[in-house]
Order: C-alpha cells, then sequence, then structure tokens
C-alpha cells in the first residue's frame, strides 16, 4: 500500500489552500488556516457480497493544518468536509463527506474518504473529470473555512499504475474513448487498465516510454517485460516483445509481429508480413500470408508485393546468425524444395540429395543415388504412356504398356561366388523339342494390341517348371531369360550329333571308295577270268 501511495502521489497534485479571511470574520479562529494535500491512496476496500463494484469504496486523504504563523496546529480536534465535484471545480457535488479528525504533534490529520458515508462506487472514475473541495473547521465545528478545489489528475483507480493488492479482482465500467489520458508510468512493476483505450497493461519495464498513451493500441494487451502492444486489437506477453500491426500477436523473448494478423511466438522470431507466423528460435515470416518454423531460417528473400517465387513456408534447421538454412522451402506457386541448399524451387518437387521412399529397413521402397553427382539419372514420364529411366543424356530404359525397353546392354549377376550346388544342365534339347513357339493375341486390351510372340506357360512348366512363376491370381509368367541355358547347352548336344553325322559321312565316304575299288577289282577279276577261260578252249582245240 506505501508503494501505492507514492505512485499515486506522483500522479496528484498538491492543493494549497487560499489566504483565509481575516480574524475580524472569524474572531475564534486562527488568523491563518491552510492545509497542504499530501497524498491520495488506494484502500483497496471493496465488499466482498458485490460481484459487479465498479469503483474503490475508499481512499485516504492525508494534510497539515498550521496557523497563520505558519506553526503547525498540533494536537487538536479538527473537522474536515471533502467534496467531490464533477466535470470542473463548480461542478455537480456527486460526493460529500464530513468528519472529526485528530492532528498529531507535526499537525498532520489522516482521513478516510468514504469510511463513514460509503458512495465512491457511485462515481463514474473512468469517464468523470472528477475535482476535490477541502473545507476545515479548526474549532471541530461546522463552520468550515473553503481551502479550495483541485482536480483529481489521476483518478484514484487502475487509471494510475499500480501494483494488485491482496489479489482482489478489479472491475469498472465506462465509455471506450473517454476518461483521462494516462499519465506517464514509473520504471519498474506496473498494473494499467485505460479506459480511454481499452488496453491494459501489466507487468514491468525499464523504459519508461514504453507504456504511455503512444505506445498503446486500441484494445490492446500487453504483460510481462518491457513488452509493447502498439497495434489495434495486439497482444504482447514475455520480454522485449512487441506487437505492432493490427490483430496482431507476439509472445517469448523479444518475439515481433509487425504484420496485420501476424503471430509471432518463441526467442527473437519476427512476423513481418502481414498476415504472417514466425515460431521458434531467430526465425523471419517476410511474405505476406507466409509461415516460418524452426531455427534460424535463411533471410535472404525479398520483402514486398506477393509474388509467385515469395517463400510462403520455410522450415529451419541452421545453427547461427551465421549459419542461416531451410530443412524445406515451398513457393507460393507450389513448388517444393527439399534440403539446404534449395532456396528456389524450379520444380514442383526439387531435392538437393539423395533420397529413398520406404516403409522401413526392411520394407521395398525406392532410392535415388547419384554419387556422381552428374545433371542426370531420373525417373518419369518419357511420353504420355511410356515410365522409364532417364541416363547419361538419354533414356536408357521405359515401359510401354506390356513391353519394356532396354537402350543398351541387359546385365544379370552371375558370378560364380555368389552360387552354390552348382549343376550341369543335362537333357536339355529332347525339352526343347516339346515346346511350341506361337502368335498370339492379348485378351485383355490393356495388355496390348499387337500380334504376340511367345510361349505357352503351362507347356514350359511341364518341361522347365523352374523357369515359370504363377501370382496371387494363379497366372503364370515364363522366364525366357532362363531358357537361354537351355538352348546353349540343345546347341551344344546339337553340335556333338553334328561331329557324329560328319564322322558318320566320313566313314560312308571312305566305305563307298571302298566299294568303288572293290568294284573295279571285282570287274577285273571277271574280266581276268573271262580271257583265261578262252585260251584253254582254243588249246583244247
Amino acid at each position: 500500500m506505501k508503494q501505492l501511495a507514492a505512485h499515486l502521489s506522483g500522479y496528484l497534485k498538491t492543493a494549497t489552500a487560499p489566504t483565509p479571511p481575516s480574524s475580524k470574520a472569524f474572531p475564534r479562529r486562527p488568523k491563518v488556516i491552510f492545509v497542504i494535500l499530501l497524498s491520495v491512496s488506494l484502500l483497496m476496500l471493496f465488499k466482498p457480497q458485490s460481484a459487479n463494484a465498479q469503483a474503490p469504496q475508499q481512499f485516504s486523504f492525508q494534510g497539515v493544518a498550521r496557523g497563520a504563523d505558519g506553526k503547525a496546529v498540533s494536537n487538536a480536534t479538527v473537522s474536515v468536509r471533502i467534496k467531490i465535484h464533477k466535470d470542473g471545480p463548480n461542478g455537480e457535488v456527486v460526493f460529500s463527506e464530513t468528519q472529526i479528525v485528530e492532528t498529531n504533534s507535526v499537525g498532520v490529520f489522516t482521513l478516510i474518504i468514504g469510511g463513514l458515508i460509503g458512495g465512491l462506487d457511485d462515481i463514474n472514475w473512468g469517464s468523470d473529470n472528477c475535482f476535490i473541495q477541502t473545507e476545515i473547521d479548526l474549532s471541530g465545528g461546522a463552520n468550515f473555512t473553503d481551502l479550495g478545489t483541485t482536480q483529481l489528475k489521476s483518478v484514484p483507480y487502475a487509471l494510475a499504475s499500480r501494483q494488485w493488492v491482496n489479489n482482489i479482482p478489479v472491475m469498472q465500467t465506462g465509455v471506450i474513448g473517454s476518461g483521462p489520458t494516462l499519465p506517464t508510468p514509473s520504471v519498474g512493476a506496473n498494473l494499467i487498465w485505460y479506459p480511454k483505450k481499452a488496453a491494459f497493461r501489466v507487468g514491468s519495464i525499464t523504459l519508461s516510454p514504453l507504456w504511455e498513451d503512444a505506445s498503446i493500441g486500441l484494445n490492446s494487451f500487453a504483460t510481462g517485460k518491457n513488452s509493447v502492444a502498439l497495434g489495434e486489437n495486439s497482444f504482447a506477453a514475455g520480454h522485449f516483445s512487441n506487437a505492432g500491426g493490427i490483430s496482431s500477436f507476439a509472445m517469448g523473448n523479444a518475439a515481433y509481429a509487425n504484420g496485420d494478423f501476424s503471430f509471432s511466438a518463441g526467442r527473437q522470431s519476427t512476423a513481418l508480413a502481414q498476415s504472417s507466423i514466425a515460431l521458434g528460435e531467430s526465425i523471419y515470416a517476410k511474405s505476406v500470408g507466409s509461415v516460418a518454423l524452426g531455427m534460424y531460417n535463411n533471410i535472404s528473400d525479398p520483402t514486398g508485393d506477393p509474388l509467385p517465387t515469395d517463400r510462403i513456408f520455410q522450415l529451419g534447421n541452421g545453427t547461427s546468425d551465421a549459419n542461416k538454412s531451410n530443412a524445406i522451402t515451398v513457393l507460393r506457386n507450389g513448388n517444393v524444395g527439399i534440403g539446404n541448399s534449395i532456396l528456389a524451387p524450379e520444380y514442383l518437387l526439387d531435392i538437393a540429395g539423395r533420397m529413398r521412399i520406404r516403409n522401413n529397413g526392411q520394407t521395398a521402397g525406392i532410392q535415388f543415388n547419384n554419387s556422381a553427382n552428374n545433371a542426370d539419372g531420373f525417373v518419369g514420364m518419357k511420353t504420355d504412356d511410356e515410365i522409364g529411366f532417364y541416363v547419361n543424356n538419354g533414356w536408357r530404359f521405359w515401359v510401354n504398356g506390356s513391353n519394356a525397353y532396354v537402350n543398351g546392354a541387359l546385365v544379370s549377376t552371375s558370378d560364380r561366388r555368389l552360387k552354390k550346388q552348382i549343376t550341369t544342365l543335362t537333357g536339355s534339347l529332347p525339352l526343347l523339342i516339346r515346346l511350341n513357339g506361337y502368335h498370339y493375341y492379348w485378351k485383355d486390351l490393356k495388355l496390348g494390341t499387337s500380334l504376340q510372340t511367345g510361349l505357352i506357360a503351362q507347356q514350359v512348366e511341364e518341361r522347365f517348371p523352374e523357369l515359370v512363376t504363377t501370382n496371387k491370381d494363379g497366372y503364370k509368367a515364363v522366364n525366357y531369360i532362363g531358357l537361354i541355358p537351355h538352348l546353349i547347352e540343345a546347341v551344344k548336344e546339337l553340335d556333338k550329333k553334328t561331329e557324329e553325322i560328319a564322322t558318320l559321312k566320313k566313314e560312308l565316304a571312305s566305305v563307298q571308295e571302298m566299294n568303288k575299288k572293290l568294284s573295279a577289282l571285282e570287274a577285273s577279276v571277271k574280266e581276268l577270268l573271262a580271257g583265261k577261260s578262252a585260251t584253254s578252249t582254243q588249246t583244247s582245240k
């Protein structure tokens, strides 16, 4: 209460009484009477049964009674009448009370205004300009001398900066925009209800101008240390927080909400633009309607009128003012950049670095790993109905419907060191001979409409079951590449048979040559035998 009285005493002007009439007019009184008003302080005594009390019921009044010689009128019983006028020193009397008080050894007396009859709660402290009139009778009677009327520069209520006492609630009604202008609050702890602007301040300040009238926004609220709510309908809380925009919100340590309808929370976070949001540490939201989260985001983006390339979302992952960066950046045009170096993404999704899509380490996914850091290595749509891989400045593999295309060599893993239980294929030729090739068309047009060439999976499964797979729907597929080793072995078998045939042909030619020789020899023998027979016949004759 002493602190409260000290606060209010700084706002009230000291009231001095005018020169009193001569002693002839008042022969029974001292020649000169004057009272020096020392202070008016709140007692903060509310009726506990009234939840709608509009003003304090009592406040203290202290003065000094002195005679014409300037000496204090000590240890005397005096009568003091207090009147409160509104709207001027001669205005309507809204309160009047007379009290009998005792002066002390130095002439000081104290009375509690409102302590006898009450009635202070009927005064509209928030809108009325109040003046206090003091009258005194040093004899303790009712012949009062008017000591003058002075304006209460600060009404005895929460219009003046003060501390809350005993957790008693404060309520006041009045007309917003009227009432006295706020005096300069003192440095230190303060509580201010400012009806003229429907504004509230509670906390402490170290710089006096922070909570003066010019720094208080209409319908605003500020709490904490050196927090300022300058914008209309603004809110500021914390340490050096500043809500400067209309309907702005700033909370934390040096949080700034400069844009209209902006929101800032955290440490040194700043929402500069209209409808922007900044949350975190050293975070800046500079574009209209933008959101910035995290720590130390990159602030190289410009301010100004909205552009398609403005950053409307940033997730900062920097570590200091010297190392500001973004993990994610989204532009107003919808482009998304992931990675510290993608601050102006040129595509709908622009990723700086290697990417892998998967559920967890044990499940399938997609991984993009360009270890050579080349400007290619893409997966995408080759045409409207083709998807493929673009590598080394060209499409190397793509799929069109049920057909797959490879621009280059197709290589399969076949290192001996990766295999076990290796056995040689045998009898491939007779199995292959029993297979038939076919022309056909797909029943499902989604699989293709052109003429196809291939095998029947069921026939292949009968001869080579390891080359046929069956999906969950029961449909079968053939591993055509798996037929190659069987074809190789079949060719080798054919080659062996070819060699055997060649050997047989040589043997046959040799036999045929021998047969020719035998035929010639046989002819010669026949000829010799025929000649010998003729000679014998002639001799016998």
